[in-house]
């Protein structure tokens, strides 16, 4: 529907400063969606009920749109196709994280404490650090390592430095948690007078 109100098949990608509305409704629609899914939690589980059929066709149907010439397919017909096929991946492939990350990582838990951070972070820098090394004397496998090494570099090294236990982290993630792998557990307890809060409640939440 949205993507019918755009007039596209996918949404574009802008290169403005000044927000698009139609992509602003569009990456909206996602995120309520998302806010949805976090006040129901208790309802998690029941993406595991086809898990694996949603993430099989999503597979299937985004391999055979891609090699389907689109010339011979409306844009409405696109559209469509592109709205089911993601949808199969994030109810897929939530089904599937559920179902076989769900025990609790020190390690996993700090990965996505550290999602949105690097979820905002890291766009402009795989435009940056592209530019910066358009010269090199490189073949692009090696050039795209080098933006991918770099980017995860700076993502995660800002996000333990100057994130994780800053106003910054808990704007972003409602609390603040301590860099230490060995204080992320299930039921941490802050220490008193220490401003950060328990790393979790309950595993993966």
């Amino acid at each position: 529907f949205i993507l019918n109100i755009m007039g596209r098949s996918w949404v574009a990608t802008s290169t403005s400063f000044v927000p698009d509305f139609g992509t602003f409704i569009f990456y909206f629609y996602f995120y309520l969606a998302g806010w949805l899914v976090f006040k129901a939690k208790h309802y998690l589980d029941s993406f595991m009920d086809h898990d694996h059929l949603f993430a099989l066709l999503a597979v299937v149907i985004f391999t055979a749109n891609y090699l389907i010439d689109s010339i011979y397919q409306t844009t409405e017909v696109v559209a469509l196709v592109n709205s089911v096929c993601v949808w199969f991946f994030l109810f897929g492939f939530t089904g599937l994280f559920i179902r076989y990350f769900s025990d609790h990582s020190p390690r996993m838990r700090y990965v996505s404490d550290s999602a949105y951070w690097v979820y905002l972070l890291h766009l402009p820098l795989t435009a940056v650090i592209p530019g910066l090394i358009s010269d090199w004397p490189l073949p692009g496998v090696l050039k795209f390592l080098v933006v991918v090494a770099g980017t995860v570099s700076v993502c995660f090294l800002t996000y333990h430095y100057f994130v994780r236990t800053t106003a910054i982290g808990q704007f972003l993630n409602g609390r603040r948690y301590t860099r230490n792998l060995s204080d992320i557990s299930p039921t941490t307890v802050a220490p008193k007078d220490s401003g950060l809060e328990p790393a979790s409640e309950k595993a993966g939440y």
